[in-house]
């Protein structure tokens, strides 16, 4: 038999490289409803009728534009199924175009900015047939709600990141993958959460300071370094994890006391870690002497692959000949094709680096080549911008084949995959 709920989660096809990818806060955002309502999250492909039939909400995660139209197609399915399923949509997306989506599909509420507890209020209200309407954040086909409700300080620290058992299907799949873990880090879960946002103030980024502000009506969140330290110390004992990945990166914008007592005591785990600034050779050593072996990836630039804007040269041949010296772990440069073919000092910045270190080097584009879709200072994006991502919704879709490809070669036959380094073509990257 079926098991039925009364709560949905449906991970629909986003386009991005894996089915497998969710975004970083959905496990707190989801763990907090779970405790009180148990929720049950399904692929799309192993949803039926029969629970959509018996299911009283369906929600739906809209945090990348790319995954707009499957979100739309999802709720237009479960309503024809069942016309009286509530359907919800959040994230990052879903608020920046929440009157495009309500006018043009057939989901009745969009959570807008953070959806820690407005999500919590909105399920609660819907299974108590209890007014909607002022709930924080909440936006349905006939009112906007006037209250706002921002994550805090004790909203981020007090969020459960590492539990999936409210979703099985992928639990189990991530469990297989670090089981079957032969070196080759993939970008799956666990995402180490240390921010909400970001302080670096990249101006096609919506993590920025000023934008996070449009979006979410607060300034960028760093976790408290104990909850942090917490979720690796439990990463690190479970068997069934074998590495972690750390795009967040903390060793370069917070306080040095604060990277200490995350990386206060070596983790059983391997780790791809990216850095946003260059961090200081204490920071660094701190990093390579805390995980087993990994990949760390350093930025040609200053403002993380997103301008021509140098690091120092120098300390950055320095850091990743550090790095190279442990033997354990691979030093990446990310950089801009853009900049090579633009900017001369650029181009002989990477050359410099390219012949003074053992890096690899990882083509860092899509960020000035994405059309990210960037609130005003209302936090809300034209529609102009919304149907330029609705027609661009498919762009991913050659590189996630790729991408899967790879990821299947290197599971099933990784000398091969080694051979043809078909991974490290689909990420970009090349010897």
């Amino acid at each position: 038999m079926l098991p039925m709920n009364d709560i949905l989660f449906i991970q629909h096809q986003t386009n991005m490289m894996y089915p497998e990818i969710i975004p970083m806060s959905l496990p707190a955002i989801m763990n907090r409803v779970h405790k009180r309502f148990p929720v049950r999250g399904y692929f799309l492909e192993e949803l039926t009728e029969t629970h959509l039939r018996n299911a009283r909400i369906l929600i739906l995660s809209i945090h990348w534009y790319v995954s707009i139209k499957g979100a739309i197609q999802t709720a237009d399915w479960a309503k024809r199924v069942n016309p009286d399923i509530s359907t919800i949509a959040g994230g990052m997306s879903a608020s920046v175009f929440y009157p495009f989506l309500l006018r043009d599909s057939k989901i009745d509420y969009i959570i807008r900015g953070d959806g820690d507890l407005p999500l919590l209020f909105l399920v609660e209200a819907l299974l108590e047939h209890k007014d909607v309407s002022q709930i924080p954040n909440v936006a349905g086909r006939e009112f906007v709600a006037d209250e706002w409700q921002a994550a805090d300080q004790d909203t981020l620290d007090s969020g459960d990141y590492r539990t999936l058992d409210w979703f099985p299907t992928l639990d189990h799949r991530i469990r297989r993958m670090h089981t079957r873990y032969n070196g080759k880090i993939l970008p799956i879960h666990p995402l180490l959460a240390t921010y909400r946002g970001c302080p670096m103030p990249c101006e096609n980024c919506c993590g920025a300071a000023v934008t996070q502000k449009a979006l979410y009506r607060r300034s960028p969140l760093l976790r408290s370094a104990g909850p942090v330290a917490a979720d690796l110390e439990a990463y690190s004992d479970d068997r069934g994890c074998n590495f972690v990945s750390i795009y967040h990166d903390f060793a370069s914008l917070a306080e040095e006391s604060y990277t200490r007592e995350v990386l206060g005591r070596h983790y059983d785990l391997d780790v791809y870690y990216e850095l946003t600034r260059l961090p200081s050779p204490a920071m660094l050593r701190l990093i390579v002497e805390t995980f087993r072996r990994g990949t760390i990836a350093f930025s040609l630039d200053v403002r993380h692959m997103t301008s021509c804007q140098l690091v120092d040269v120098p300390a950055l041949i320095d850091a990743i000949n550090l790095v190279a010296a442990t033997g354990r772990f691979e030093p990446r440069l990310c950089y801009l094709r853009q900049g090579l073919k633009e900017n001369k000092a650029y181009r002989e910045a990477f050359e410099a680096v390219r012949q003074a270190t053992p890096c690899t080097v990882y083509c860092s584009d899509w960020w000035w080549e994405e059309e990210n879709p960037l609130p005003n200072s209302d936090g809300l994006c034209t529609e102009a911008i919304y149907h330029a991502c609705m027609n661009n919704s498919n762009r991913y879709q050659a590189w996630n084949y790729l991408f899967r490809l790879s990821y299947l070669m290197n599971y099933h036959a990784p000398a091969l995959n080694h051979t043809l380094k078909l991974f490290r073509y689909a990420y970009g990257g090349v010897k």
